[in-house]
Parts: C-alpha cells; structure tokens; sequence
C-alpha cells in the first residue's frame, strides 16, 4: 500500500517543524512531497537541512492552494499511490491518524474524503470551523457516551486533513483553477458528491489544526462570502437557478450585518460574472481539472 502525503507550503516556518516531524513519527509507511508557492523565509532550506525524506517541488511562483495541490496529486497519480493525505503546513498528525483513517476507509470504501477529528493546537477544543461540520449524530453520540460509529457523513470538512483514496481521485481529479484560494475544498466536495462519494469523519481519528488565535479582518471574512457564493453556484447537487436567486441576497445580508459597504462592489461583480460562473458549473460536472 503506497500512501502520499502532500503539503502546500508557503513561508511556513512558524509551523513546518510540527508538521513534518509529526508525518516522520506516523505509524505506517509514507511518502511526503512538498509543493513551494515561493516562500521568502528559510522554509526550503529547514526542510532540505533537516527533512531529507520529503521530495520538494519549488515553484517560481505562488500558484495559490489549489493549483500546488494538484501537482502533487497528478504526482501521485503518476506513481499510482493508493492514498493521498492532503496536510496544511499549519497541521499536524498523531503517530496512529492515518492508520485509523485507512482501516474506516477499508470497512467504509463508498467515501471520498475521510477526515479525523480536527483540534486546536491546545487539543482540549475542537477547530471552531470543524465543528460547525459535525452532524448531529456525531455530536450527540459524543455527548451521550454511545458507541461511536467508525465514521460519520458530512456535507463538508475543510482540506487541512483530507484522507482520499486513488478511485476517488482518478474520478474527480484535482482542484479547480477557478479557486486559486479559498472555496476550492467546497467545490471539490460539490464534485465529490455529485460523483456519489460520500464525505466522513472518523472520530477515533485525531489531529490539529492549529488557528484557535487567527482573526480575519472583515474585508478577509466578506471575500470568503464571495467566493462561497461562487462556490454554491457552482455547486451541481443544488438547482443553479435557486442560487442565482439567492446569492446575491445572501451576499447583501453578510454587507449588512458586518457592515461591510464596500463589500457591495462584490455583488455587483457577482451578477456581472454569471455567465463564467454558469460555464464552470458545467465543467465541474465532466472535468477533473488534471492530466490523466
């Protein structure tokens, strides 16, 4: 069995030593394959210096999340691995996360996406985000001390822990370069599904995400409703004409209530790029956005 963890780094000193010793200390075997978005701190020279067993891809420039990503999934494409582990550069593993991933893969092969349990970098919380993706069957079985199931479906986990098995990737392919960041895992996860795979979390399954102290700034939060909504139009499980109805208005209640004026000029960007938005939706539909 051949695993690829692949990392998208980009000036990740504060956290590459964390991460990568984390992926060192796993109890299977692994390959790790770091994708450079040109960092200008010493992030290449740490890991060329200290982490010989990872394959480093440098480019020339920062091609975003989703676009570095697929060069190392077209890599494991290539050398035909049977899993990929999508890792941030700010996360990090247990010695045991991805043997428990692969196992309620083995018993459970109708998903696409497994994720563990995403902390904090405390470990007594949750990821905030990452609650927010747990079903209330999850929740209340954790509350109630019931017997756990191996895994439990969700509409969505964000990709800082992404367990994907090679069927699921040769069907969907990488991410689209209509995202170059942020709502490019929401789109993948639309095509995933549409594809009939199923998205779980395996909560004996553990691992961080470490942001518990990060605070967009509003402009960030109001960009990230855009491309949400960009992302929801795309989307082909849901009706398109439902969500060129009901995006913009969403989008205005956001500007509303974070008093975001400004953020109203993404609404007029919005209704003015319908026709690119309906294009995509298309070829999310066929398109596995990779050469295979």
């Amino acid at each position: 069995m051949k695993i690829l963890v692949i990392i998208v780094t980009y000036n990740a000193m504060h956290w590459i030593d964390k991460c990568l010793t984390s992926v060192q200390k796993s109890s299977i075997n692994l390959d790790c394959i770091i994708i450079d978005n040109k960092s200008s701190d010493n992030t290449i020279e740490t890991i060329k210096n200290n982490y010989s067993f990872c394959k480093i891809i440098e480019n020339k420039e920062n091609l975003g999340f989703g676009q570095a990503n697929n060069i190392g999934l077209q890599y494991a494409i290539d050398h035909d691995y049977d899993f990929v582990y999508l890792l941030n550069q700010d996360a990090w593993i247990f010695p045991e996360t991805l043997s428990i991933l692969i196992n309620a893969y083995q018993s459970n092969n109708e998903y696409g996406i497994l994720s563990p349990l995403q902390m904090y970098a405390s470990k007594n919380k949750l990821d905030n985000n990452f609650q927010i993706c747990c079903s209330k069957e999850l929740v209340s079985d954790s509350i109630c001390g019931c017997h756990m199931k191996g895994v439990y479906s969700t509409s969505f986990v964000m990709a800082a822990h992404w367990l994907i098995p090679k069927d699921a990737l040769l069907k969907i392919g990488g991410f689209s370069p209509s995202f170059p960041h942020y709502g490019e895992d929401h789109n993948y996860v639309h095509r995933m599904i549409y594809k009939k795979y199923k998205i779980g979390i395996v909560p004996k399954a553990r691992a961080v995400h470490d942001r518990e102290f990060r605070i967009d700034k509003k402009s960030l939060i109001i960009r990230k409703e855009y491309i949400d909504s960009i992302a929801e139009i795309s989307n082909p499980n849901i009706s398109l004409y439902r969500n060129l109805l009901i995006q913009p208005l969403r989008l205005l209640k956001r500007c509303i209530q974070l008093k975001s004026f400004t953020g109203l000029k993404y609404i007029f960007i919005l209704l003015t790029n319908y026709k690119k938005f309906i294009k995509n939706r298309k070829l999310s539909l066929h398109f596995a956005f990779l050469r295979n």
